[in-house]
Order: structure tokens, then sequence, then C-alpha cells
């Protein structure tokens, strides 16, 4: 396995015990080996997945059934008596903030948290640290409790509802509700609100080191 082949960056930057390190890509030397990126003793395996978000609605009960995976949203807009839009959140991020994950790892007894948020595995030599704990394509962290399988919420459609938005943290770790409601009231369009949304994301973050989620 080469560089190459994955495209992974020669470093990589992340926070241990709240101290932010940079690891160095180590490429595997023997056959069955997994690239990663080391700091001493300390191993990230490249492994990092993907979230999901998966909407259907049914035109005959009026029903919207969304399912999720990991901190990608569905935020359901509404119109209220004023002609102005409100957000409804259809999703909770699966994540070591939310309880109910919390819950359902510390039972599995197989990884813990780390006091900066993070969850990471039982292991002496390997750490494996991430802040989700659910999503699709990890090979190494599904044996230590994220888990692929989604969580599921059906809501019935209303005339009042106008816009279901659906992003990964790329677009709501920069934008916040009250800018998505104004591309929304402003863009009759839905392909030219989900546009402009991008616009400003890829605006806001061209000039940080905020790119990963945006690219």
């Amino acid at each position: 396995v080469s560089t190459q082949s994955t495209g992974a960056p020669k470093s990589y930057n992340y926070p241990v015990e709240d101290k932010p390190c940079t690891f160095k890509l180590k490429v595997p030397t023997k056959k069955g080996e997994k690239q990663s990126y080391v700091l001493g003793s300390l191993q990230r395996i490249i492994d990092f997945g993907t979230t999901l978000v998966f909407a259907f609605f049914d035109p005959l009960s009026l029903e919207l059934t969304v399912a999720w995976a990991g901190d990608s949203k569905a935020v359901l807009f509404s119109e209220d008596e004023k002609s102005e839009y409100y957000p409804t959140d259809l999703t909770v991020d699966h994540n070591c903030s939310y309880p109910k994950e919390v819950q359902r790892i510390k039972k599995l007894g197989l990884s813990h948290f780390t006091s900066d948020g993070y969850l990471t595995t039982n292991t002496p030599i390997n750490i494996n640290q991430i802040q989700l704990t659910r999503a699709l394509g990890h090979d190494v962290l599904c044996n230590y409790g994220v888990t692929w399988e989604p969580e599921i919420r059906k809501t019935t459609i209303t005339y009042a509802d106008k816009a279901l938005v659906i992003a990964s943290d790329g677009l709501w770790d920069n934008l916040e509700y009250e800018e998505v409601t104004q591309v929304l009231m402003e863009k009759k369009n839905p392909l030219s609100a989900a546009q402009e949304m991008i616009k400003r994301v890829t605006s806001l973050c061209s000039s940080s080191d905020d790119i990963d989620n945006v690219s």
C-alpha cells in the first residue's frame, strides 16, 4: 500500500488529551497491515468511515421517515403564522455528547471516553479516537462499539413544513440556523438554495484550516 494509492497526507494533526499533536504517516511494510498515523507508541489506523442520512417521504400518508448514523443532520424548516421559517431537528448527533449513545457504549465495555470527549479503544498500544459513535466503514472501531446501525424517526408532514435540509457538519458547523433560514426564504428554488449554502460555507472555510468537512 502506498501513499499515492490512498491519497493520505504525510502528517495528520489530532488532539490527544486536549493537546494538539502531529501524527506521521506510516506506510505498511508487511502484507495485511493497514496504513496508520503514529506518534511515539500511539497509533491511529486510517479507518475514518462516513456518516449517513436517509429520508423517505410517503405522499399518501404524508409520513416522513428519516434514518441516520453519525453527525450529519436532517432539519425541517416550517412556516409560522408570521410567514417566517423556524427549524426542527429530526436527527440527534451520534457522538460522545449523546447520553443514549454513551450508555450504549459503556454497556459493551470495549472502549472508554477520554477527558476531551473522544471514544478510544481499551488497548495498550493502538489509540483509535473518534467523536462519532455511529458511522459506516469503520473496520477497526466497529469492533469497539462504533456501529453502522441507524436510528430511525418518523414524523407527519403538514402544509406548514416548507423545506428539509440534509447536510453534514461541514454545513451545520459553519452556518447558523438563522442563516440557513434566510437562504431558504430568499431562494425559493431548492437547487438555488443548496448552491447558495455551499457557496457561503466554502467561502468561510477557504481562508481557514477547517476545510476537511467541506472538501
